[in-house]
């Protein structure tokens, strides 16, 4: 996997160099292949899943059982802090945040690569 996110009930979430999506249910379980492609993943306390993909579009789903949902803007790297606010910076190195699935994104001041 080149990234791994794990939630707060243990249940590991990556996606590998072909952007396949991956899950286990922690240390005993089996690796279970989900729909879709990311580049980028992490998963929120509450184990809602969020991603990009390759054309920077973001994604969201509340778990393994859970259907993706496209978010509006572009990301090229996105986080999920323990308030379920999500963070990331788009192509330009630009900072937004919202917080979850109903909030408007907000520019943060500053840049990151």
């Amino acid at each position: 996997l080149k990234r791994i996110a794990v939630g707060a009930d243990g249940r590991v979430w990556g996606v590998n160099a072909a952007d396949q999506i991956w899950t286990r249910p922690g240390v005993s379980g089996a690796w279970q292949l989900i729909d879709g492609a990311l580049k980028n993943i992490d998963v929120g306390v509450d184990g809602r899943v969020w991603g990009v993909n390759k054309a920077d579009q973001i994604w969201t789903r509340p778990g393994v059982n859970g259907a993706w949902q496209l978010i509006d803007g572009a990301l090229k790297q996105i986080s999920v802090g323990n308030d379920g606010r999500v963070w990331g910076c788009n192509a330009a190195d630009q900072i937004w945040t919202r917080p979850g699935v109903n909030g408007a994104w907000q520019q943060i001041d500053g840049a990151l690569k």
